[in-house]
């Protein structure tokens, strides 16, 4: 168990912030569809903030953060920011 926990630890930290945004959103059982919904733009918008296609202005950052229940660094931090998250 520890070993499994330890290679997700690594692959997050090794992931940029659009593939965070996807395990995020899977870790908390939403569709694209869900959290397009819960923060109110359209599911291509979200799909391609999960593709690395548009980079989210800093407004847009604050409310997938808050959708997906993390810190704004969490995901878009640095990865001494993301390793305090992890801990």
């Amino acid at each position: 168990m520890i070993n499994i926990l330890e290679k997700l630890h690594e692959k997050f930290l090794e992931n940029e912030s659009h593939e965070r945004i996807k395990f995020l959103r899977r870790q908390n059982n939403l569709t694209i569809r869900e959290a397009a919904e819960k923060s109110i733009t359209t599911e291509k918008c979200w799909s391609d903030w999960e593709h690395g296609k548009v980079v989210p202005r800093d407004k847009n950052k604050k409310i997938i953060a808050s959708v997906l229940g993390v810190d704004v660094e969490t995901i878009f931090g640095t990865s001494q920011e993301v390793e305090e998250f992890i801990r």
